[in-house]
């Protein structure tokens, strides 16, 4: 999946949507897959832990969001940027770069009456935790590992297994667990909180590269 996304928040004042800044910076550190997937491009393929249901399809961009050359947006203040993005704009042009595919928006509000997502999500402990765990109840807790991980050099032939194919060869377990990815969204569901508490209604514009 596409590991960049590119952005701007919007606020509606005056019955217009207006540009408004945000301290996010998105992308070089903010890069946050399970975010992603979520907002648009889903969690797929094998070397993925988890396969996550966008909340919508990429919608592409409404017809008031003003572009150029198909994939700028022109600014009328830098002030709108993140303070780490600013060298990464077309300074004499005034225009930020919306990424290259999968555009779509959200007005604030879909994001923040939506159930946040849940997958399953494969994970392997050690042998010795996992039958302990099991054991006693309790909760199964381990490290992600890729759902093909049975043909991903790292894992295979390596002493990892499922729990109906343990051995005398086994040293992991690689089981699926239902994982709740709220806290991993908690911080974008509380920025859009505060972006909507000072500026009333308010949408997000991105697209990934």
């Amino acid at each position: 999946m596409s590991i960049d996304i590119y952005f701007m928040f919007q606020g509606r004042q005056a019955g217009k949507w207006q540009d408004i800044a945000c301290e996010y910076n998105g992308f070089h550190g903010g890069r946050d897959a399970a975010l992603f997937a979520w907002l648009a491009l889903g969690g797929g393929d094998e070397r993925n832990s988890y396969a996550l249901e966008p909340l919508a399809r990429p919608r592409g961009f409404p017809d008031d969001f003003a572009m150029v050359d198909q994939v700028f947006h022109p600014i009328a203040d830098i002030g709108v940027l993140a303070e780490e993005k600013r060298g990464y704009f077309q300074k004499r042009d005034m225009r930020v770069l919306m990424g290259h595919a999968d555009f779509s928006y959200y007005l604030a509000y879909e994001v923040l009456k939506a159930e946040p997502p849940k997958a399953l999500r494969a994970m392997a402990l050690p042998l010795e935790a996992y039958r302990a765990s099991a054991k006693a109840g309790e909760p199964l807790q381990g490290e992600p590992v890729p759902r093909g991980w049975k043909r991903h050099p790292a894992y295979a032939g390596k002493g990892y297994a499922t729990p109906e194919e343990i051995d005398a060869g086994t040293r992991f377990v690689v089981v699926e667990s239902l994982f709740d990815f709220s806290g991993e969204i908690a911080w974008f569901r509380d920025l859009l909180t505060r972006l909507c508490d000072a500026h009333g209604e308010v949408r997000f514009m991105f697209g990934f590269a």
